[in-house]
């Protein structure tokens, strides 16, 4: 259990810092104008489609790691709910 939540913890990070760097750097830079951006900073681009692959795949992660540390829980089954 504690391998699971340190896997999530960890996923949860990579996440959070991949995340703000895709959006707050390299989507506000291109918003304000998108051809010059691309043009000029076409390392940064790629680095920020990178940011937000990894934000997927580690969204996954995050995903896999709570299910298998839940899915014993008695609050996790769906047959209780009906």
């Amino acid at each position: 259990m504690r391998k699971l939540s340190v896997i999530a913890g960890i996923s949860y990070f990579i996440i959070f810092f991949a995340a703000i760097f895709a959006n707050f750097f390299v989507l506000e830079s291109i918003s304000k104008d998108p051809l010059v951006a691309v043009q000029e900073n076409d390392l940064m681009v790629r680095f920020g489609i990178m940011a937000f692959i990894i934000t997927v795949v580690f969204d996954v992660v995050v995903a896999w790691a709570l299910y298998e540390l839940y899915k014993n829980h008695v609050l996790s089954r769906f047959e209780h709910l009906i």
